[in-house]
């Protein structure tokens, strides 16, 4: 799992570096995204909260990358954790248990702006990837409760239209907003009987502030 986040991010700074050779001007920004993320890790209360929260505004970062007047390239990054720890006051029955839960995002945009005055107006399309993981440690007292470690993963492909708007309000800061039209690969299983694959279509939303230097 480390390596394909590794490989993942070695594309995304890769990309970034490649657009900047090309880039006539760059900047940083901001996102709240709100889309559903159908990840399936764990089957307790635990993943079921914190997956519920995945699908609420979730904040990224993102880097405008400008190659020419109408044609922007855009990574977006995005990372959230969370744990939780449970131990027995039991002196008998020695119970612990640490669960740990990342979310990662990758997203990269292509937008095809044009200028009006102050304002951008861009269509665009949307490749991006979505990775859950979850650790659960549990450590017993060897009698009754064995120790145990599991580790499991999951992922979205996500592939997407959108169309959006920027207003600038000097040279350097602008304020945005987009709506998204995307395909998600939620998952692919297979095992001795058969296999199965699950896929959705859905609608996002972005809310977006940018700084130019």
């Amino acid at each position: 799992m480390k390596t394909k986040i590794t490989i993942l991010l070695l594309c995304f700074f890769a990309v970034t570096h490649l657009a900047q050779a090309q880039v006539h001007k760059f900047g940083l920004g901001g996102s709240l995204h709100s889309e559903p993320a159908f990840l399936s890790v764990g089957d307790d209360e635990f993943s079921l909260y914190y997956l519920g929260i995945f699908g609420s505004l979730t904040p990224l970062l993102r880097i405008p990358l400008k190659v020419s007047e109408t044609v922007i390239i855009e990574p977006e990054i995005g990372f959230w954790h969370a744990s939780d720890k449970y131990e027995s006051k039991d002196s008998e029955y020695k119970y612990e248990r640490k669960s740990s839960f990342n979310f990662y995002t990758l997203n990269l945009y292509l937008r095809l702006p044009r200028r009006y005055d102050s304002m951008i107006l861009y269509p665009g399309l949307r490749l991006g990837v979505k990775y859950a993981e979850q650790k659960e440690k549990i450590t017993g007292d060897g009698l009754y409760i064995e120790d145990e470690e599991d580790l499991e993963v999951d992922r979205n492909w996500v592939f997407g239209v959108l169309y959006g708007g920027e207003y600038f309000f000097n040279d350097h800061f602008s304020l945005g907003g987009e709506a998204q039209f995307n395909y998600s690969i939620v998952g692919r299983e297979e095992d001795e009987y058969g296999k199965s694959s699950s896929s959705l279509m859905h609608t996002s939303a972005n809310f977006i502030f940018r700084w130019y230097p």
